[in-house]
C-alpha cells in the first residue's frame, strides 16, 4: 500500500468529508461510481440445496461480512488541481462504513459516490468486527451458517485486516468515466469451501452445533484459520 504523502479524501456512507482539498474538481469533472458485492456459490438459500464439498454434504443458509472501510487508490498517471489543493497518485479516497454485507441475497449495493474522472488502481477493504449490538454480526467480522452432514454449523471470525482487491488481470484499472461506473467485488464461496476439508469438523462439546471459530469451543480452530485465509485470497473484482 502506498504511503499517503498529501491528501486523503474521507467519505462516509451518508456524507462526504474532506481533509485539505475538495472532492469536486473546479471544472465539474466528476462522475458516479457504484461499488457492489456478490458471491459465487451453488447453494440455494431458500431451498437449502446441499453440495458435496471434500466428502462432506454442506448446506449454507447465511454468509455475512462486515467491512469498516474501503479505500481507492488513484492510478500513477492521475493529477488534478482544485481551488484548495491538488490531487495526484499519492492520494487516496477512503469510504468509512461500517458496510454489512449479506452475500446470499444476490448482488448487494455497498455504496454509491461521486468521484473525479480517473483511473483507480485497486480497492482496499478493511475487515473488522461489527460493533452494532442489534446485528447478527455483533463482535464478528464474518459469519457463515448451514449444515455439515446434516449437523448445524456456524463459522465465524473476528479478524481485523486490510486486503487489496484487484481484477484477475492485474493491469486492469477501475475507470470512472462517463455516466455511472459499477464495480463488483466477488467473494467466491465455492472456492473458499473447496480448499477446506469440512468433513473433519467436529462438535467437540456435543451441544448439537459444530462451531468453527477462533474461540475453539469444538476444537476446530485450525479450520477457522484456513477459512479466514481463503476468504481473503479468493476475493477479486469482476470484469464486467
Amino acid at each position: 500500500m502506498k504511503t499517503l504523502q498529501k491528501t486523503v479524501l474521507l467519505l462516509s456512507a451518508t456524507s462526504l468529508m474532506l481533509l485539505g482539498t475538495s472532492c469536486t474538481s473546479e471544472d465539474g469533472n466528476n462522475e458516479n461510481l457504484r461499488i457492489k458485492a456478490s458471491s459465487n456459490n451453488t447453494f440455494n438459500q431458500s431451498k437449502l440445496a446441499s453440495k458435496n464439498v471434500n466428502n462432506a454434504e454442506v448446506t449454507i443458509s447465511e454468509f455475512k461480512l462486515n467491512i469498516t472501510e474501503i479505500e481507492l487508490e488513484f492510478d500513477d498517471e492521475f493529477y488534478e488541481t482544485t481551488d484548495d489543493n491538488f490531487i495526484d497518485s499519492d492520494d487516496e479516497i477512503e469510504l468509512r462504513g461500517p458496510f454489512e454485507l449479506d452475500l446470499l441475497t444476490g448482488i448487494t449495493n455497498i455504496t454509491s459516490l461521486e468521484l473525479p474522472k480517473a483511473n483507480y488502481e485497486e480497492i482496499e477493504f478493511e475487515f473488522d468486527k461489527n460493533t452494532d449490538e442489534s446485528s447478527d454480526l455483533f463482535n464478528k467480522t464474518v459469519v457463515v451458517k448451514g449444515t455439515i452432514n446434516a449437523i448445524p454449523f456456524i463459522f465465524w471470525h473476528d479478524f481485523e485486516e486490510e486486503i487489496e482487491v484487484d481484477f484477475e488481470n492485474k493491469v486492469t484499472d477501475i475507470v470512472v468515466s462517463e455516466s455511472l461506473t459499477e464495480v463488483t467485488i466477488n467473494f467466491d464461496l465455492n472456492a473458499i469451501l473447496s480448499q477446506v476439508d469440512l468433513s473433519s469438523a467436529i462438535d467437540g462439546n456435543e451441544d448439537g452445533t459444530i462451531e468453527i471459530s477462533p474461540q475453539d469451543a469444538d476444537g476446530n480452530n485450525d479450520l477457522a484459520e484456513l477459512l479466514k485465509e481463503e476468504l481473503k485470497t479468493t476475493a477479486e473484482l469482476l470484469d464486467d
